[in-house]
């Protein structure tokens, strides 16, 4: 209500819905993932779903689970990447350069798309039941976005104004060493498995918080244990909240600003020299001799 009709300035009122939309992602994937406080299926049984033995609304269990998790994790990192990829390209496309969009932009995302879905279409058809997904089909494409990117290197030099020559003699060799390129992309995708770490480590937590509370309230008797109990279970999650605030801020924000940004964001406008001397008019004396 205060975001929607409070007085604020523009930026704040960005910052607020931007928090309000991850806000409303943390749910989501709380929900997905079966993130109650630590809290399993045996202790909520009014939640779970019979037929899959998880939480109503749950994919997947991360912890009985960790490598399909991870592969979840990695497969969003990539979309993620290949979204920056496309940037990339578009913002060339306005700068009047249209053939970096077609001859480089698409062909990386062809590639990258095309690996990753040929890595998890067996894990994407199993986990929402369905066989839409041909991991060969996708090995094509991929194989096509290399043979495109090698073409167009070639064509994109011959563009910048290179002899034709030239191009053809050198081009295929810088050609090459640009597809070598995909490990810096695999390195970029490896960086997203901090997301399957953090979410693993705070559930982990919370499982131990509330492991933790139970113990002190069977080792202390009558009213005494159950106040220990739930005083150590507000302290102990509260700090599990707050770290995971901090953790996935910092995590994310690298994420965003570095593996993301990196693709398209380049920075621009005039140097910032705080302390200089600026020279506006110039007096010329004539000195006696």
């Amino acid at each position: 209500f205060f975001l929607l009709f409070g007085k604020m300035a523009k930026a704040t009122k960005h910052a607020l819905a931007l928090l309000v939309f991850c806000g409303v992602g943390a749910i989501i994937g709380g929900v997905l993932l079966g993130g109650y406080m630590g809290m399993t299926t045996e202790q909520l049984p009014q939640m779970v779903n019979p037929d899959t033995g998880l939480f109503y609304g749950q994919l997947i269990d991360p912890l009985k689970q960790p490598l399909v998790f991870l592969k979840l994790c990695l497969f969003l990192g990539g979309l993620h990447i290949i979204i920056g990829v496309i940037l990339n390209g578009v913002k060339h496309f306005k700068s009047n350069k249209p053939l970096v969009l077609f001859l480089e932009a698409i062909p990386w995302a062809m590639i990258l798309g095309g690996l990753l879905l040929f890595g998890f279409a067996g894990d994407l058809n199993g986990l929402f039941g369905t066989d839409l997904l041909s991991a060969n089909f996708f090995k094509l494409v991929a194989i096509a976005g290399v043979i495109v990117l090698f073409v167009g290197h070639i064509v994109l030099e011959m563009a910048e104004g290179k002899s034709v020559i030239k191009s053809l003699l050198i081009g295929p060799i810088t050609g090459a060493l640009k597809i070598f390129g995909i490990t810096g992309y695999i390195t970029d995708l490896l960086s997203y498995s901090r997301l399957m770490a953090l979410g693993m480590a705070t559930g982990v937590v919370a499982f131990a918080m509330n492991l933790t509370a139970g113990v002190l309230q069977g080792m202390i008797p009558g009213v005494l244990g159950i106040i220990v109990m739930v005083l150590f279970i507000l302290f102990g999650h509260t700090m599990n909240f707050a770290l995971s605030l901090l953790a996935a801020f910092i995590h994310t924000g690298r994420l965003q600003f570095v593996e993301f940004f990196g693709k398209f964001y380049g920075g621009g406008g005039l140097k910032f020299n705080p302390v200089r001397r600026l020279n506006k008019y110039l007096f010329l004396e004539k000195e006696n001799i």
